[in-house]
This record gives structure tokens, C-alpha cells and sequence, in this order.
């Protein structure tokens, strides 16, 4: 797994799952089955796309709705 932080990127040897349980408390959420996204960086979400940094991701409909109740708390909605 590659991490890309505003740093560089990491390589890591741990798994999605790991990787999210590691975040689960902090300010990140799944948007896919590859990307786990900091919410910090979330410029727009439209549809099944989320902005993050001005790169496209995709939102799985298995993933949308725990990614918008998690950025909508975040915001403070």
C-alpha cells in the first residue's frame, strides 16, 4: 500500500483494513475498496466523485453514505 502524504508517499505492508483500523478515531474515511481519504483535504464531493487536491476519486454506493455521515460531522453538519 502506498500512502501519499503532503511529505511523499510511504510504502506500507499493511492492508486497507489495517490501515483504516489504525484511522478509525481520526479524520479519515473510506471512499473505495483502495483509498482511504484524509477529510482535511476533501474540496468537493459530486455524485460518486470525491475532490481530494484536485484528483478524482471514485465513492463506491457500498462506501457513500458511512464517507458523507463522517465528512457531514466533520464539517459540522
Amino acid at each position: 500500500m502506498i500512502l501519499h502524504t503532503d511529505v511523499g508517499d510511504i510504502t506500507c505492508r499493511k492492508t486497507l483494513k489495517e490501515v483504516a483500523e489504525k484511522l478509525s478515531g481520526a479524520n479519515f474515511a473510506i471512499c473505495n475498496s483502495y483509498a482511504i481519504v484524509n477529510l482535511r483535504y476533501i474540496t468537493s464531493i459530486s455524485g460518486n466523485t470525491v475532490m481530494i487536491c484536485g484528483q478524482a476519486l471514485p465513492i463506491s454506493r457500498r462506501r457513500k453514505p458511512g464517507l458523507m455521515e463522517r465528512y457531514m460531522n466533520y464539517i459540522g453538519g
